[in-house]
C-alpha cells in the first residue's frame, strides 16, 4: 500500500489506475485524486465518493471517460456549466444528459412518495 503522498504522485501521474493500491488517506486527498484522473477517469472509482461533487475532479475524469459524468453527485450534474464543459469535452453526452436529469428526477420523486 502506498502511504507516501509524494510516492502516491509520482506513481500516479504515470498510471491512474495507482490510486487503487494508495491508503485510504490519499484517496481522500484532492492533489492525488486529481493527478490520477488526470491521468485516467477511470481511477475516480478509486478516490473517495466526495470528489463525485468536485467540480474539476470530475472534469477531468469525464475529459478522458464521457460515462464518468453519471458519477457525478446530482447538484453537479443538474450545474449548468458543468453540463455544458463535458458536453465540451465530450460531444455525444448531448444525446444522453437530459435523459439522464429526467431519471434523477423521477428517482427523487419515487423517494418522495416512499418517505410520505
Amino acid at each position: 500500500m502506498i502511504s507516501s503522498k509524494e510516492a502516491a504522485l509520482t506513481q500516479v501521474r504515470e498510471d491512474g489506475l495507482a490510486l487503487e493500491k494508495c491508503s485510504p488517506e490519499l484517496r481522500a486527498d484532492r492533489e492525488a485524486v486529481l493527478a490520477a484522473v488526470r491521468q485516467s477517469g477511470i481511477a475516480l472509482k478509486y478516490a473517495s465518493d466526495h470528489f463525485k461533487s468536485d467540480r474539476d475532479v470530475m472534469q477531468a475524469a469525464v475529459k478522458h471517460h464521457a460515462e464518468k459524468f453519471f458519477d457525478a453527485d446530482d447538484d453537479l450534474i443538474e450545474d449548468d456549466f458543468f453540463l455544458r464543459d463535458a458536453i465540451y469535452e465530450q460531444p455525444e453526452l448531448i444525446l444522453y444528459t437530459e435523459r439522464a436529469r429526467a431519471v434523477r428526477v423521477s428517482q427523487r420523486l419515487d423517494l418522495a412518495k416512499v418517505k410520505k
